[in-house]
């Protein structure tokens, strides 16, 4: 369950691009320990990276692909996180 969010905290909706996968090393863990601290803080991020497997990272909570030609959007998941801001990727 969700936590609720502070009423007197300023939150944000905040999009952050990486054009790579969300693991390994470097810029990877970076965007993904990133994201997660952005969500637990109640703020609302917009994640746009390469990783298929997205849904393994505990802090997501929908999930998005365009097709191919980028013409059509799919939701491919949607969950409850246990943090109090939400991340869409």
């Amino acid at each position: 369950m969700r936590p609720d969010r502070d009423k007197n905290r300023a939150t944000f909706k905040i999009m952050l691009v990486h054009g790579y996968l969300l693991t390994q090393t470097g810029s990877n863990l970076y965007t993904q320990y990133l994201a997660r601290e952005f969500c637990r803080l109640g703020h609302d991020v917009y994640l746009l990276s390469q990783d298929d497997k997205i849904m393994d990272y505990d802090f997501v909570e929908e999930y998005f692909k365009f097709n191919s030609s980028n013409s059509t959007v799919y939701r491919l998941g949607i969950r409850e996180t246990k943090y109090v801001g939400k991340c869409i990727a």
